[in-house]
């Protein structure tokens, strides 16, 4: 099973991650504009993520005031639903929008209008929504899902991913300022794709070789950490497809990470194993990002 779940996390991981987001960049994308809460009486909002296989998580949200359970992953690109949850929820899709996997292969799917999104108590309104059929790519044994939940959803309110803990805390201005005043910032890019309707996090690393990379956030990788065969891992040729390398993210070196080299027309994408070892707090109105080591 272990080498299906990361044909499974490649697929849900790629299909609609970097290649829908590097053709564009840009601060915001997918919401209307929610401010940071505070003030008296406001708190931040905690999700629970549920385990799905191996390490993907699901949410539990609401699409126009109906309950889904979606894949959460933060390589998606843009959040979406099955064709038949769409119907369900009231979205027409009648729009059409276009992208790129890792790989450079093209791909179209379907696009609805605006929902309105529930992320616990906390409400918005999504500018666009997918419609694809998601199960199609999963094995029959596996629950099917209503859908993925994608980091266009949480453009314009900073939040915290713990997934080791299970925990996505949408943040108030006071709780972001306790998160990261011992966390280390880190350097991104928002990526919004070819029509600007998606969100993808690139975060700034560097290998030991010195070559400075920019690096997908993605839960839905169940591979090890991707690297372009472009990528010099080391000081040397860099020509090992595979083994294991440190990253330096801001001031933080990780242990040594597993990595493949693939043909990618990215630098390479970090992955759910990295994630669990890190708390990642996402400011993406300001284009910030701290992590943490998980506790």
């Amino acid at each position: 099973m272990g080498h299906q779940r990361d044909c499974i996390g490649l697929v849900l991981g790629c299909w609609l991650s970097a290649g829908t987001a590097i053709l564009g960049i840009a601060m915001s994308a997918g919401c209307t504009h929610v401010a940071v809460r505070d003030g008296p009486g406001a708190s931040h909002e905690v999700l629970t993520l549920s385990p799905y296989v191996g390490r993907l998580r699901t949410v539990t949200v609401t699409v126009n005031g109906k309950p889904v359970t979606l894949l959460f992953d933060t390589g998606g690109g843009q959040t979406l639903v099955t064709p038949a949850v769409a119907e369900r929820v009231g979205c027409r899709a009648d729009g059409v929008s276009t992208g790129f996997r890792m790989s450079g292969e093209r791909v179209s799917f379907r696009q609805c209008g605006r929902v309105e999104l529930g992320l616990g108590d906390v409400t918005r309104e999504l500018s666009s929504l997918a419609a694809f059929d998601l199960n199609a790519l999963l094995p029959a044994e596996l629950p099917r899902l209503d859908g993925l939940l994608a980091l266009d959803a949480l453009t314009n309110t900073p939040f915290t991913l713990e997934l080791g803990a299970n925990r996505l805390t949408l943040e108030t201005a006071s709780s972001l300022r306790a998160r990261i005043a011992e966390a280390t910032p880190v350097d991104m890019r928002i990526a919004t794709g070819v029509d600007g309707g998606s969100a993808s996090v690139f975060l700034s690393a560097r290998a030991p070789s010195g070559q400075h990379l920019w690096l997908e956030l993605d839960s839905g990788n169940l591979a090890p950490v991707l690297l372009a065969t472009h990528v010099r891992v080391d000081a040397g040729t860099g020509a090992t497809m595979a083994g294991h390398v440190p990253l330096t993210l801001g001031k933080i070196t990780t242990a040594p990470l597993a990595y493949e080299r693939r043909e990618l027309i990215l630098d390479g994408a970090l992955n759910a194993e990295f994630l669990e070892h890190y708390a990642v707090t996402i400011d993406m109105v300001q284009g910030r990002t701290w992590i943490a080591a998980a506790h």
